[in-house]
């Protein structure tokens, strides 16, 4: 390897640390790990930084006579060659990916920050202050809609956070690469100049929707997937329901909707999902058993759509009684066989001291679904249920 090979394998490493990416496997580091810390994460950004410009300047630090070199483009067939990843990554990778499929290392490099102006310019990133003042760029509404989102990360000295690119956002990324081309040598563009972007509606989940959270971003059986917005209605403790949208991969042949460990538990600090759930160890823990098509109207069930009483959980009694008012309400069970089956649970633990505070909880619930005609209607469309109850 060249000396201006070795950097740029080594401005590489840089990057996929500053986002916590361990550069030799490609696995995310430990939350623990010192690369995770905010101040740290900046720093390997700001050397990455400094080494691009000596890069840039022929592997030469300090000054040097303007480069001569022609400004940076790529051909159509260059383009082709690149690897879509199927989980989302830095605007940092991207670049440096599109870099290099150029076959020739005597013109100018592309600077991510030209992809970020590009973006800024249509409307997919806005740039704010931050607490302490300093601009940052987050995603707009039709960023999110596009497959670009804000990942919150922690780390040993504070919270920082990293915008990430999916598929869908790489794809747009590469087809205005003319006019990237063009922000690259410091020409204008303008906003009427870039093609309409066209984004898919999100997915609505149902109450009979199958989520499985998981560390990785695909099918846990390797099938295809597709990568969707979908939107998870959840109960809040005081039993209002709110939507929040989210980036999974949905496979067709499993019909299952695969998102982030990380995102999954974003919406549960929200409240309670209303839809189907399972971990990644869970899942394949059924898998193993053949039970993947069982029928889901069993005790099981009713835990997998969130309804339960531990004190682990701690569930409000309005965030319980919205599941069960919409586990009826799609169909998915009568008010009978819920009231049966909380009957069961009663009398199999009443005479068990340490499920004192269940049983109450059962009871409460029980009293309330003898109830439900009064306690309850339904407004909202055909495909999602949402709940409305009166208080007892």
């Amino acid at each position: 390897m060249t000396e201006l090979e070795i950097m740029q394998r080594a401005k590489m490493y840089l990057d996929k640390l500053a986002n916590g990416i361990d550069p030799i496997t490609g696995a995310r580091v430990s939350e623990t790990d010192c690369v995770r810390q905010a101040r740290v994460s900046r720093c390997l950004s700001y050397v990455s930084e400094v080494l691009d410009k000596v890069i840039d300047n022929g592997g030469v630090a300090g000054k040097q006579k303007k480069s001569r070199k022609p400004p940076f483009s790529i051909t159509p067939r260059e383009l082709a060659a690149y690897r879509f990843d199927s989980e989302p990554i830095p605007v940092s990778e991207i670049t440096g990916k599109i870099n290099a499929l150029v076959y020739s290392d005597d013109m100018l490099k592309l600077k991510y920050a030209s992809i970020t102006t590009f973006l800024i310019k249509a409307g997919l990133l806005a740039e704010e202050q931050s607490e302490n003042g300093k601009p940052v760029k987050r995603p707009t509404e039709k960023g999110n809609a596009l497959g670009i989102y804000l990942e919150e990360r922690e780390g040993k000295y504070g919270t920082y956070h990293v915008i990430l690119y999916d598929e869908d956002a790489q794809r747009f990324i590469l087809k205005n690469m003319d006019l990237i081309c063009e922000i690259n040598k410091g020409n204008p563009v303008f906003v009427d100049a870039l093609t309409e972007i066209k984004v898919k509606s999100p997915t609505v989940l149902s109450y009979e929707d199958f989520i499985v959270y998981s560390h990785a971003f695909r099918c846990l059986n390797n099938h295809d997937t597709e990568t969707v917005n979908v939107v998870v209605q959840i109960a809040r403790p005081n039993g209002d329901i709110i939507e929040k949208t989210v980036k999974a991969a949905y496979c067709s042949t499993c019909d299952k909707y695969i998102i982030l460990n990380a995102d999954y538990e974003s919406l549960k600090n929200y409240g309670v999902l209303l839809c189907r759930q399972q971990s990644f160890e869970k899942f394949i823990e059924s898998e193993s058993d053949n039970s993947k098509y069982r029928d889901w109207k069993d005790a099981s069930d009713l835990r997998l759509l969130g309804y339960t009483v531990n004190a682990k959980d701690d569930l409000s009694e309005e965030q319980r009684r919205v599941i069960l008012c919409t586990a009826i309400e799609s169909g998915l069970y009568t008010v009978e066989s819920l009231r049966s089956f909380l009957l069961l649970l009663v009398r199999a633990n009443d005479d068990k001291p340490n499920y004192s505070r269940a049983v109450s909880r059962w009871k409460s619930d029980i009293e309330y679904l003898s109830n439900y005609d009064a306690n309850f209607r339904t407004v909202g469309a055909k495909s999602f249920t949402k709940t409305t109850y009166h208080k007892t």
